[in-house]
Order: structure tokens, then C-alpha cells, then sequence
């Protein structure tokens, strides 16, 4: 944000992406600067540069912001643990690697096979929620005993 003389600005981590975020979006004031994406890419890595509207004479200052963009972890289901006594199935659920930051979110549902709704089980969805780090978490369903 402009400092006390509108000259120089600061904005670092959340706030940085924030502040990003809504210029692109046009929902917040861009100060006098531009973004321009020299690398955009969807996978790997790229930069932008953020830099003054007046830079064309190569004498203003810019800032030059460099990514890399990490392919989000891989699920897999295992484990299944029938417990008749409770009437429960649970199954669970990993990621590759630990949920990056912001987290993961997984929408699952049951669905007919060899056993159908309701008589074997009964239906279920939702969502799983993965913060950051996270690896496992479980889905449980009931079963008809």
C-alpha cells in the first residue's frame, strides 16, 4: 500500500496474494501499477512482474515475483474395516503427500455395486476436509448387519 509520501508500497504473504488477487479481479485499487504474467503457465514454474505505469524509461522500480506451482497429491482408498457389531464400514482415505497449503477438499458419495441402498448399506456423501499436512482422513458407512 502507498507509504506516508504515495511513493513506495509493502505487502508481504496473505496480504501479498490478497492484494494480487484483486487487482487481476479489478476489485481493488492498483495504485498507478500494472502486472504483466512473462511466464504464465498452469504447471511448473512462471513469474509476473508488478511494476510502475511510468516504467518505460527502465528507471522506475519493479518487483518480479517468481512461483512454482506444486501438481496437488494423488487419493487413494484403503483399508476397509467392516465392523458387523456396530454396523459400520469405514474406509480410509490418503493423500500421496500432506495436503499443501490451503488444504484439500474431497467430495465423495457411496455408490451400488454388489451391495445397493438401502438394503445392504445405507447412501452417503459429504466432503472431506484436508488442512494443511494432512494425510488420512476416514469415510464411514452404515451397513445393514
Amino acid at each position: 500500500m502507498p507509504s506516508t509520501g504515495g511513493a513506495y508500497f509493502s505487502v508481504t504473504g496473505a496480504t501479498m496474494k490478497a492484494w494480487v488477487e484483486g487487482i487481476l479481479a479489478g476489485t481493488f485499487t492498483d495504485y498507478g501499477l500494472t502486472i504483466s504474467l512473462e511466464n504464465p503457465t498452469t504447471s511448473g514454474s512462471g513469474d509476473f512482474d508488478i511494476s510502475s505505469k511510468e516504467a518505460t524509461d527502465g528507471q522506475r522500480p519493479y518487483l518480479e515475483v517468481d512461483y512454482t506451482l506444486v501438481a496437488p497429491p494423488s487419493i487413494t482408498i484403503s483399508d476397509v474395516t467392516v465392523n458387523n457389531l456396530s454396523g459400520t464400514a469405514t474406509a480410509v482415505v490418503s493423500l500421496s503427500a500432506g495436503a499443501p497449503p490451503g488444504g484439500v477438499t474431497v467430495n465423495y458419495a457411496t455408490q451400488d455395486s454388489t451391495a445397493t441402498a438401502p438394503a445392504y448399506y445405507t447412501g452417503t456423501s459429504g466432503t472431506l476436509m484436508f488442512a494443511e499436512g494432512d494425510t488420512t482422513k476416514n469415510v464411514t458407512v452404515s451397513i445393514v448387519p
